[in-house]
């Protein structure tokens, strides 16, 4: 008996074979390996730390008069042959700091000789642990335009407690699960959580506070803004020096932006240069960093207290209840209020019947985002890296919330207020903070100035004003990333 085989033609492979290989592309897509193998090492970390952290209070318990370290030192998980890491190009730490590093064959120590200098082996039995961890990546790249400086840190404070840190890397324990705060359909936020997720690390220990922002993560004067960004960003608004000392140790020779605290902030006064949006770029650059983009800004601002609708009264002598410089217009009395603690410039520029509205850098000290930078709401609208005409940012097919109006639609992914069905910023959710946009090209401002009062605040976004604009009231801070 014959039998008939009939077997697939050329064409009918073909047709399989590209079926099963868009199959493959989607399937990527949806695990996405990449953030799946980030978030596993992300859990290595906590749990190296988890069981570091442990070991150190068992140690305590039973071992109070043990060495711990030394005082003001971040101890790195990075191999050196110098002790003070400083063949690694670390990032600089404030004054009275250091670092210290041991070398590739004593790193993973536990005798006390290892990258954390603790005797483990002090417990009766022996260690509770054989080696020390590191990071599983323990790199570090000078360049701070690349993100490749994971390791772990740990420091003690001269009261014997300590910290240890790890930087996390995938968006699962990146800023929008870390800190409460959602990056979509944003909802007011009064304080700033301690739990050691709010910069960014994975931070355990019996005091959360010890390491400085600068210790392995940015540079002096920035401070980390976690996943989805992934950038460094300026602690302070920008004050103005003819010279300056960039991030990469290299010198900066015209027009250099510094952020430093109980500075005059960077505005267009005081015979210093003006600052448009296209020349905030450039003195970013003269910095060996940059503008940040819209979405940065708006995820850096996150928890800045923004707390009135109407303007409060007065408690006493020149300090009022606001935590930010938002409502020191139209006083009563000719005293600028002004936020407990903060310390008025002394430059000489008057606008109106006030004099000197704006303070000095990072002196309202109640004003500060979850990640640490200070006064991105109010004292002056900061310009953001965002040149375009207005419908461009909807690109997603929401529909933009009219022209000058509060804010009671939905934020969508690039902190920009749009209508969608179902979603709201009502209520005072968004604070009641302010959107203004015009046709053609314009150039993005956030915040708010000293004068915006209630319109004023983290949604706030002002998409109305060429790159070229120049006013006393507009400064800027800036990136790396």
């Amino acid at each position: 008996m014959n039998s008939h085989y009939r077997a697939f033609t050329l064409i009918e492979l073909l047709i399989v074979i590209g079926i099963l290989a868009v199959l493959s592309v989607i399937t990527m897509i949806v695990i996405n390996p990449a953030e799946l193998l980030a978030r596993t090492r992300d859990t290595n970390r906590i749990s190296d730390l988890s069981s570091l952290n442990s070991s150190l209070s068992m140690l305590l318990a039973f071992h109070s008069n043990l060495n711990f370290g030394n005082p003001n030192t971040v101890y790195v998980s990075l191999p050196s042959d110098n002790s003070n890491c400083s063949d690694l190009g670390l990032p600089s730490l404030p004054s009275g700091w250091s670092y210290h590093c041991v070398n590739k064959d004593n790193l993973r120590k536990v005798n006390g000789s290892g990258w954390i200098p603790v005797d483990f082996t002090q417990f009766e039995g022996g260690s509770p642990i054989s080696s020390l961890p590191l990071d599983p990546k323990n790199t570090y790249i000078q360049d701070l335009t690349q993100s490749n400086d994971f390791f772990y840190t740990y420091a003690i404070n001269s009261s014997g407690e300590w910290e240890l840190n790890a930087k996390t890397e995938s968006s699962y324990y990146g800023f929008k699960d870390r800190d409460g705060f959602t990056i979509v359909n944003a909802a007011p936020y009064s304080n700033p959580i301690t739990d050691g997720g709010d910069n960014g690390l994975y931070e355990v220990g019996s005091n959360l506070r010890i390491i400085p922002d600068s210790g392995g993560l940015c540079p002096t004067g920035m401070v980390y803004v976690p996943s989805p960004a992934k950038i460094c960003i300026d602690k302070y608004e920008e004050s103005y020096s003819p010279t300056g000392t960039k991030p990469d140790g290299t010198s900066c020779s015209s027009n250099c932006p510094l952020s430093i605290y109980g500075a005059n902030p960077w505005a267009s006064r005081s015979g210093w240069p003006s600052v448009s949006q296209t020349l905030a770029k450039t003195y970013c650059q003269n910095m060996g960093k940059v503008l940040p983009r819209d979405f940065e800004w708006y995820l850096a601002a996150t928890g800045t207290p923004d707390p009135y609708n109407s303007k409060p009264n007065r408690i006493s002598g020149p300090y009022g209840p606001e935590p930010c410089m938002i409502w020191n217009n139209s006083s009563t009395d000719s005293i600028v209020e002004r936020p407990e603690g903060s310390i008025q410039c002394d430059d000489g520029y008057v606008w109106g019947s006030e004099t000197n509205p704006n303070i000095k850098t990072g002196t309202a000290l109640k004003c500060v985002s979850v990640v640490g930078a200070y006064d991105m709401i109010g004292n002056l609208w900061e310009w953001v890296d965002d040149t375009k005409n207005a419908s461009d940012i909807y690109s997603s097919g929401n529909t933009p919330v009219p022209t000058s109006t509060r804010i009671i639609a939905y934020i969508n992914d690039y902190g920009v207020p749009v209508s969608s069905p179902g979603q709201s910023c009502s209520g005072g959710a968004c604070s009641n903070d302010y959107y203004w946009y015009a046709s053609g090209l314009t150039a993005g401002l956030r915040s708010g100035s000293w004068s915006t009062g209630t319109t004023a605040g983290r949604f706030a976004l002002l998409l109305y004003n060429s790159p070229s604009l120049t006013t006393n009231d507009i400064g800027f801070r800036c990136a790396l990333r």
